[in-house]
């Protein structure tokens, strides 16, 4: 509905409506009913009768403006009606008043409350400020909906939306000339950045008629407002015109910028230089610049045949124009020309970090002059830089703005060389325009230009606390490379103490002013805090970026380690270090750690020490030319090296092989002795401490290396001089050993293997002291540092005969648990307080008092950890903990070492878990089969479960007979009623037929046909209901219906997942005796393993929430080994797990072959392709919603590029290396007369695999998961009898049911993510009944994504092997560790 059609209908109201209308366009938010009414109360707006508003009246009138289409369903007005009504409301002098009411009785904060609302708002504040020409007004609102209401403000800003929404002659001309042009200017500065027309708007600007009544100084910014359009518009000679009828142009660089783009470069610098002449006569003295694009243009002219040594002055004037106008939107291409100008003057390697400023989006003049500078560079653009040009041009082509369309069609021209369509644009658009060329004015360079010549060149310029009753403490913490920063408020106690502080938030600190014990040095540090705006939650929040904080807290004096409150850390000031090393017969020249992009980079010198090394362009400069991986000169040129470190040592360290004269060095660096004493740093760690050994070769200096390590020479600033030293490396290794033999707690650590370049763990407060003691007996060799700490006490050693426990039995017939701890003069300990407390303490000394400790006997502290495991909440006590009935096997131990106060109830579990254990079953004789020895203590195991009353996982590997031995203990419990199978469709049939070869006497019932409710009535003794998951989920009603003797789930990782409808079906079953079979208890995380067991024994691992904060967590994410330990304790009497190499002596020979499959060249670069536009894709793609299986889609991709490129572009041509390899395979063996199973989980790969074996003529069976049950025994069984040389199966529907002994090799194609369904699909061939060795290949492509996935297979297997000994687990990957995959294949 258009502009006019919605006036129509807002004509036709009545006075109120339509005043009511405009009401809702000034308030402009989704407005409440209760706002409305209470501003229409205020303003006495009365409805047609005379009455007040009332919430009913108003929600009819509402109801019928939408009904229109007048206003919204959020109640707001169309946003192509709005500016209109608010023109018509100032056009009846109504706007202020009722904008005044309204921002009385809605006002907004910028700081507090509903973020979206605040959004609103702001906006309304804007159009407001605008409305009514308030300036100050447009600032506020502008600044906050710019920082933090991106998400919500749409394109283009109101600004732009007030002026052209319709554009309105009459109310514009009645706004105030600066408030004209305010609105002209944003208008157009938008348009031409966005390169969006706005014809109404520029007639204006061109009717010199409109300006008639303005003084001549009035209409000069008009003028040069229209002079720029003009110029991006192409029109060159009506942009000529206006210069010549006006003279307000002088000093603007106008004149110069025309006959510049016309060729006349003579002419042209004339003009440039009466502005320049003219500028300085108004006193601005020597430096002075072009405001505006002028600026750019007067570079260009400047470097059009400029020599080499006008290159400085040119630069001086970009300086000039960056620092007279700081904030101009040009200054993004005056950088860009910079770097150019830059590398002719240094002859340095062309600007790899010469980018778009990280803009959204970038302004049209910016891009095209990223794009000269880019080519001038490097002879090329850049992809990300060229796409967006390609856009700008696509946006340009047809519209207004020519000269920015030439522009774009020459680079564009040049980097897709002169035969594309762009050159044939650009021809016809120069040829209308007759604007020149630009990237002619400078020659293009190519980026291998970087040599040691360049690196010799290199030089720069040398680099440039409040205390009261409370202050401000900084906590670091230290990830890995990174460091962050946790503020903390500190409070000095009566004892003159500062106590450990809370946690104080960056919402806080960011109102610094209300904070008055804030130092200076705090305060700089709360200015560097950004808001950040959460859409999602409506909230905002708060950061702290490190790249700048982290130079502020240099010499800070409150900084502490977040592991160790107490002490003390150091920031300094560093500077990036260079290394040059003999090689051979060569010196090789690298930063000791990489200069990136970022402003700072931070070196952990000591356990307590930073440097905070600020990167500057010469650094960059420096790495740049050494690039990522150093630069290797011959030694021969040791003298041009030793010139280049001398430049360079003047603003940065320097460790170097070979040594320089400082007579040569560009500063002056003064030679110094390099001292060899040992310096230990003592750091507290957890209930001990950490060791590490260091040197100091500049006494005054800040500069801590390891003894004997690293290169001889070095030159630093220290202390505001540049030193340099020469290292004895042979004497500090020397005074190291001797330390380390004077010390045998030293070297009983390094016999404990804790040692790691001489750094070392005393976790024992013993053998921190023993070796405090043996450092201080040698104090004149060796200097002790270490910060002030807490001091250590030790109450006393405490073991079981200090632990008093009760234990009771509750209504649900778990067991409640309290106990105390009682110490030396009456002190006690709740049990409860002081497994709490222990959580927080790695080692046997826990904390129970500030500064005291206790020491547990190491057995005692396993056996506090056992209980703190296995607790699963509160009892019903303060002081009590909850545990599952099962968990008292493991509780028994403890109860019967110390003194133990117990119930009739825990006695009851106690002799009913012994009464199982003894319990001595016997095989049912109707039972036709010989069990194996294994086979036969597997039954004996369930029986005992099943007389106990809890439940069992059979997790025995595939092939060594499940099927077989649940059956055995279905027929035992037969004779007291009906049992129940669950299995998948594929091996319904097999529980069929060995339930007729094995246990003939169970009638097995199909849960088949309509009249399933008979069914289940009809079931009695030994009868056997086989159903499937499916049907399970559909009919769960009747099968919870009956108490089943036995329930089996086989295969049960079929409800690994709780939250699916199949899992709350199975849970909702019972039976006197429930039992999982399953290969692979976990396919892919521990929540898994706590969803079946929640089946069999539910409580044990107590709720899920409860197991991922206990084991799963801790596990997964931590790799703690005890919680490990004690889950596997936890599990292990209910779980049976054997391995075919534990109880299989008779099957053969198993051998894993990876096969690496190099890409061809083709191949890879095809998806070297792929890879690259999925990683764009992605990373551009900021939509959370989906963007796990977003980034799965491209690793699926990516796969299918693995195994062949036809999967991807069904016309490519490219050979596949994989079918190549897999046809060398197939030929040896079926010359040696082997069959062999082929797997992949693509059909379209085995599709593809099919063809080749047709056009060879090899003979094979065929099946994926479309083919019918029937049709898959006929296939099996065809081929167990010899039809088919090969077997390819789908990998999914070959993992389960299939016996195919007939193949002694497998082949899989392509690699899953879980190793479990691969080894499930082998097992296929390898299991009882095959008689011959069995060889696995596995496919993998070099260099690719499969090969990632092939690691992660192994750390999955270790995990498993640990935990279950030999199921498969895995964590669950998030969306950036899959993004990973693809960036580091």
């Amino acid at each position: 509905m258009d502009t006019l059609r919605l006036l129509d209908q807002y004509h036709k109201l009545t006075p109120f409506e339509q005043a009511l209308l405009q009401f809702l366009s000034i308030v402009y938010e989704p407005a409440h009913s209760t706002l409305i009414i209470n501003c229409l109360r205020r303003l006495d707006i009365r409805n047609p009768r005379g009455n007040k508003p009332t919430a009913a009246n108003l929600s009819h009138y509402l109801n019928k403006f939408e009904q229109l289409g007048l206003i919204t369903r959020e109640r707001q007005c169309h946003p192509d009606l709005v500016e209109s009504l608010s023109k018509l409301a100032i056009a009846g002098g109504t706007f202020a008043t009722w904008a005044e009411v309204i921002q009385a009785e809605a006002p907004v904060s910028y700081y507090y409350g509903k973020w979206t609302t605040r959004c609103w708002r702001g906006m309304r504040e804007m159009r407001i400020g605008i409305y009514t020409q308030q300036f100050q007004l447009i600032d506020d609102a502008g600044e906050f909906i710019a920082a933090q209401c991106r998400d919500l403000a749409a394109d283009p800003p109101p600004a732009v939306r007030i002026m052209t929404r319709p554009f309105d002659r009459q109310w514009f001309r009645s706004l105030s000339t600066s408030f004209q042009f305010y609105l002209l200017n944003n208008v157009l500065h938008y348009g031409s950045e966005t390169l969006a027309d706005y014809p109404e708007v520029f007639a204006y600007l061109e009717n010199e008629e409109e300006f008639a009544q303005l003084s001549e100084d009035e209409r000069l910014p008009f003028r040069r407002l229209l002079y720029n359009e003009l110029l991006y518009r192409g029109r060159l000679d009506d942009a000529a015109l206006l210069l010549d009828r006006n003279d307000s142009f002088l000093g603007t660089g106008a004149r110069g910028t025309l006959l510049f783009l016309r060729g006349d470069k003579k002419a042209a610098m004339a003009a440039f230089e009466r502005d320049l002449d003219f500028l300085r006569s108004l006193g601005k003295g020597e430096k002075v610049a072009f405001f505006g694009p002028a600026g750019l243009f007067y570079i260009l002219a400047r470097l059009d045949g400029a020599s080499r040594d006008e290159y400085a002055a040119i630069a001086d004037d970009i300086g000039i124009a960056l620092a007279q106008f700081p904030v101009a939107p040009e200054n993004e291409a005056y950088r860009f020309l910079a770097q150019v100008i830059a590398s002719h003057l240094t002859k340095e390697a062309p600007g790899e970090t010469l980018t778009l400023g990280g803009r959204p989006r970038p302004s049209t003049l910016g891009l095209i002059f990223a794009g000269l500078c880019q080519y001038w560079l490097n002879s090329a653009i850049d992809a990300d830089s060229l796409a967006v040009i390609e856009d700008s041009y696509q946006r340009s082509e047809n519209g207004c703005f020519r000269l920015f369309t030439q522009l774009l069609a020459e680079l564009l021209a040049a980097a897709h060389h002169d035969g594309s369509d762009y050159a044939a644009a650009y021809s016809l658009l120069r040829q209308e325009t007759a604007i020149i060329p630009l990237l002619p004015l400078l020659e293009a360079e190519e980026p291998w230009r970087r040599t040691l010549e360049a690196l010799i060149l290199a030089t720069s310029q040398d680099h440039d606390a409040a205390r009261g009753q409370t202050r401000l403490a900084w906590m670091v913490a230290f990830k890995g490379r990174d460091i962050e920063v946790l503020p903390r408020e500190q409070k000095l106690g009566d004892d003159g103490r500062w106590s450990k502080g809370r946690p104080i938030s960056l919402a806080r600190l960011y109102q610094a002013g209300t904070l008055h014990y804030l130092s200076t040095q705090d305060r700089r540090n709360c200015t560097e805090i950004k808001t950040i705006d959460a859409p999602e939650t409506q909230h905002e929040s708060f950061s702290l970026p490190m790249d700048t904080a982290l130079p502020q807290m240099i010499g800070h004096p409150h900084l502490y380690l977040s592991n160790s409150p107490s002490t003390p850390v150091e920031f300094v000031a560093g500077e990036p270090e260079l290394l040059v090393e003999e090689r051979g017969d060569f010196l090789h020249i690298c930063f000791a750690h990489p200069v990136t992009g970022d402003s700072i980079n931070t070196l952990r010198e000591t356990p307590t020490r930073v440097k905070i090394i600020s990167i500057n362009d010469n650094h960059r400069r420096i790495a740049q030319i050494t690039g990522k991986s150093g630069i290797t000169v011959p030694k021969s040129a040791s003298e041009q090296v030793l010139t280049a470190i001398g430049n360079i040592s003047s603003f940065m360290t320097v460790h170097s092989a070979i040594a320089a004269d400082s007579s040569r060095h560009a500063g002056n660096i003064t030679f110094v002795e390099a001292d060899s004493t040992i310096y230990m740093h003592l750091i507290p760690y957890g209930t001990g401490f950490r060791l590490e050994m260091f040197v100091k070769p500049f006494v005054e200096g800040g500069h801590y290396l390891k003894p004997g390590q690293g290169v001889e020479n070095i030159m630093a600033e220290v202390n505001g001089r540049r030193l340099q030293t020469r290292r004895n490396l042979a004497l500090e290794e020397e005074k190291a050993r001797d330390i380390e033999e004077m010390c045998p707690m030293l070297d009983l650590a390094m016999d404990m293997e804790q040692e790691n370049d001489r750094e070392w763990h005393l976790l024992d407060p013993d053998d921190c002291l023993q070796t405090l003691m043996e450092l201080q007996a040698i104090r004149d060799k060796v200097v002790i540092e270490w910060p002030e700490g807490e001091k250590l006490t030790i109450t006393q050693k405490v073991g079981y005969r200090n632990l008093n426990l009760k234990i009771r039995t509750n209504a649900q017939e778990w067991f409640s648990l309290s106990g105390q701890l009682t110490l030396d003069q009456g002190q006690v300990i709740e049990l409860k307080d002081l497994l709490a407390r222990m959580r927080t303490s790695t080692g046997r000394f826990v904390e129970i008092n500030d500064g005291q400790f206790i020491a547990l006997t190491q057995e005692f502290r396993k056996r506090l950890d056992e209980l703190s495991l296995f607790a699963d909440g509160d009892g019903g006590d303060d002081n009590e903990l909850l545990y599952h009935p099962l968990a008292a096997m493991q509780l028994e131990k403890l109860t019967s070492q110390v003194r133990t106060e117990t119930d009739t109830g825990w006695s009851r579990v106690l002799e009913k878990m012994r009464d199982a254990q003894n319990y001595m079953p016997e095989l049912p004789s109707t039972l036709r089969a010989e069990l194996r020895v294994y086979q036969r203590e597997g039954f004996e195991w369930l029986a005992r479960l099943a007389h106990w009353g809890v439940g069992g996982c059979l997790a025995d590997d595939m092939g060594l007979g499940k099927t077989l031995q649940s059956l055995a203990i279905v027929l035992k419990l037969a004779v007291d009623g009906p049992s129940l199978v669950v299995a998948p469709t594929s091996v319904s049939s097999n529980w069929q037929s060995e339930v007729r070869r094995f246990t003939p006497t169970i009638k097995v019932k199909l849960f088949t046909g309509r009249d399933r409710e008979k069914s289940i009535r009809s079931l009695g003794k030994f009868d056997l209901l086989i159903t499937t998951y499916t049907l399970l989920q559909q009919e769960h009603e009747l099968l919870s219906s009956v108490q089943w003797q036995a329930i089996i789930l086989d295969e049960a990782q079929a409800i690994k997942n709780s939250s699916t409808k199949r899992s709350q079906a199975a849970m909702a079953l019972s039976a006197r005796f429930k039992l999982i079979t399953t290969g692979t208890p976990i396919e892919n995380h521990l929540g898994e393993l706590w969803n079946l067991f929640n089946f069999i024994n539910p409580g044990l691992l107590g709720s899920l929430n409860s197991f991922n904060e206990r084991f799963a967590i801790p596990i997964e994410r931590f790799h703690d080994r005890e919680a490990k330990l004690q889950l596997k304790k936890l599990i292990r009497p209910f779980i049976l797990r054997r391995i075919k190499s534990q109880v299989l002596e008779e099957l053969p020979l198993r051998t894993e072959v990876t096969l690496e499959v190099e890409m061809s060249p083709e191949e890879a670069v095809f998806y070297e392709a792929l890879r690259q536009n999925a990683i764009d894709s992605l990373e551009n793609n900021t939509d959370k919603k989906g963007r796990h299986l977003r980034i799965l889609t491209e690793i699926m991709r990516l796969r299918q590029a693995c195994c062949h490129p036809r999967l991807i572009d069904a016309n490519s041509n490219a050979e596949s290396a994989k079918l190549r390899v897999f046809s060398s395979i197939v030929e040896e063996l079926l010359s040696s007369g082997h069959k062999a199973l082929v797997f992949s989980q693509f059909i379209g790969h085995l599709s593809l695999i099919r063809e080749y074996l047709d056009r060879q003529g090899v003979s094979y069976q065929y099946l994926d998961g479309s083919t019918p049950g029937k049709l898959r025994k006929v296939s099996v069984d065809a081929f167990q009898s010899g039809h088919g040389d090969l077997f390819l199966i789908s990998l999914k529907a070959g993992g389960l049911g299939l016996n195919l002994t007939a193949a002694d090799y497998v082949i899989h194609m392509d690699p899953w993510w879980n190793p479990a369904v691969e080894d499930q699909a082998s097992d296929r061939a390898y299991r009882i009944g095959q008689t011959r060795p069995v060889t696995i290949y596995r496919l993998v492509c070099k260099g690719t994504v499969e090969e990632k996935i092939v690691k992660l297979h192994q750390e999955k297997r270790e995990l498993a092997g640990s935990l279950l000994d030999g199921s498969d687990i895995s964590a669950k990957m998030s969306s950036e560790e899959l993004l990973d995959l693809i960036r580091g294949s």
